[in-house]
């Protein structure tokens, strides 16, 4: 079997009994069998990364938000634990070979969240002699930097990316979600990005009072586009000027190297956007993108606790929105927008409402493995009872469901349990969630699939996210005298199908053969 294999497949039907002597702590409690185990109310944002108007996903890509940083895996998914709960925070991306990224996202006040993230690809390289000066072009678009104008010496490394602001695709690229420095938000009609980077790696810019000559390919035919340039300090676009087009290209000069946009300011009205899970329940902590169907921009929200958000999108204009979940896009819901100018700003429901709601599982029980580079390889599993037959769908579960790399379930049916990704290559990390619960036991374990090393050395950490929003944090232990190969973490006993769930920790090792280890 080849481990790395990553496709949706269906469900393996288990019908072992499940053995256990659960003890409960109270209603979605934590048992504090060790002195490892945090419990706690914190943000969680989990995502996944890809190239902007491409599927390629990017792993060991960097990312940072309020002082927390995280790397993508080999599959593009990351985690980011422990951020501030019910607050915006800007989310930096860097990646070798990509544009660096800035978005802001809300950090959902229970729960966690999840979101698409896409960086630009850069399109051309080159090098030359700051004495000399140089230019580099791609898809269009074109930099020219006089000699001596780069605040370095000797030779520096260009590199150039182009937005195409007609491919939606290549739009999810765009920093800053649309904002101006002024509260504004921008239809873009076309971006260019530039970098130089000495010979040490280190990015360099335009030396005081020197200009870079660029030219920007538009989707628009006017003779004059306001010119906009990112700050990437405030995650904001401020005007620097005009610029004059001529055949769906514009030209100017730019102060600086960085981003670079084509746009004009939107005249905006506001859209209630609301989701709840196929119960008819709230959904709380969706990512939802609002992307104009007649024009190129996007607005971005967050559901709350009443499982609604706000979004402020063009006025007169067409919109598609979305949610975006781990299993991909719901949506879209089509919406014509008013010609009013009501904002979020005046509060969600004097809105405009959309109808119907977007329909999306949100997990009730998560669980995030991360761990070092030795052993390079351990797997997630998650066991647990089969909904009844007929709930939703697929009748194929029976008995009890077992969700490892080659049986991952799906989250929007039964067994609605799903393990996002399976990573081989160390660190993860690897995600799996619960969206419904049924009465019975769930077990959640780690096992060590590759033979590079004792689990115990792998400094593995869990963080479990419980239905009634605490979070558990448990480390491998040190010490596995017999040298077994699977870390059963613990059990989660739901005694309804509300999740009414009582987590106790096991914290133990046991072989293959045992039944905690079994479905």
């Amino acid at each position: 079997m080849w481990k790395g294999l990553l496709i949706f497949i269906g469900l393996a039907a288990f019908g072992a009994a499940c053995s256990s002597s659960s003890s409960s702590t109270g209603d979605g409690g934590a048992s504090d069998t060790g002195a490892d185990v945090v419990v706690r109310r914190e943000g969680i944002l989990f995502g996944r990364l890809a190239e902007a108007g491409g599927t390629t996903v990017i792993g060991d890509a960097t990312l940072s938000a309020a002082g927390v940083e995280a790397k993508t895996n080999n599959q593009g998914f990351f985690a980011l634990k422990a951020l501030p709960s019910g607050q915006e925070v800007m989310l930096k991306v860097t990646a070798t070979g990509y544009a660096p990224a800035v978005k802001f996202v809300t950090i959902p006040s229970e729960g966690s969240s999840f979101v698409q993230l896409s960086m630009l690809k850069w399109g051309a390289t080159t090098t030359f002699d700051v004495t000399v000066g140089g230019s580099i072009s791609f898809g269009g678009a074109s930099v020219t930097i006089p000699a001596n104008a780069i605040d370095a010496t000797g030779q520096v490394r260009i590199n150039l990316g182009t937005l195409d602001a007609s491919d939606p695709g290549q739009l999810s690229g765009f920093p800053g979600n649309f904002r101006t420095n002024a509260g504004g938000l921008l239809e873009s009609f076309g971006a260019i990005v530039v970098e130089a980077l000495d010979a040490a790696g280190n990015v360099v810019n335009l030396r005081a009072g020197q200009n870079a000559a660029a030219v920007i390919p538009v989707t628009s035919l006017s003779t004059t586009i306001p010119l906009w340039r990112f700050d990437t300090t405030a995650g904001t676009w401020t005007a620097q000027g005009t610029l004059t087009c001529t055949g769906g290209s514009c030209s100017s000069s730019i102060p600086s190297l960085g981003w670079w946009n084509a746009d004009q300011v939107m005249e905006t009205t506001c859209l209630q956007v609301c989701a709840q899970n196929s119960s008819g329940r709230t959904a709380a902590g969706v990512s939802l993108e609002a992307q104009g169907a007649d024009y190129n921009g996007t607005s971005y929200g967050s559901t709350g606790l009443d499982g609604c958000a706000c979004l402020n999108v063009k006025r007169n204009a067409n919109v598609q929105i979305y949610a975006i979940t781990s299993g991909g896009r719901v949506g879209p819901v089509a919406k014509a927008t008013a010609s009013n100018n009501l904002q979020c700003s005046a509060g969600a429901t004097s809105c405009d409402k959309v109808t119907p709601n977007l329909v999306v599982e949100t997990p009730k029980f998560q669980g995030i493995l991360t761990w070092t580079s030795t052993p390079r390889d351990l797997d997630s599993h998650f066991t647990g009872p089969c909904p009844a037959p007929g709930d939703a769908g697929d009748n194929s579960c029976t008995g009890r469901f077992h969700i490892y790399f080659s049986s991952r379930g799906i989250l929007t049916q039964s067994p609605f349990a799903y393990l996002d990704t399976d990573e081989t290559g160390g660190y993860g990390p690897e995600i799996t969630s619960l969206g419904r619960c049924t009465s019975g036991i769930y077990r959640y374990f780690i096992r060590r699939y590759s033979s590079d090393g004792p689990i115990e050395s792998s400094l593995a950490q869990t963080r479990i996210l419980l239905p009634n929003n605490n979070v558990v944090e448990k480390s491998v232990p040190t010490v596995n005298p017999t040298d077994q190969r699977n870390w059963i973490v613990g059990e989660l006993t739901c005694t309804s199908d509300n999740c009414d769930c009582t987590w106790r920790d096991i914290d133990t090792f046991v072989d293959d053969t045992s039944a905690e280890a079994a479905p």
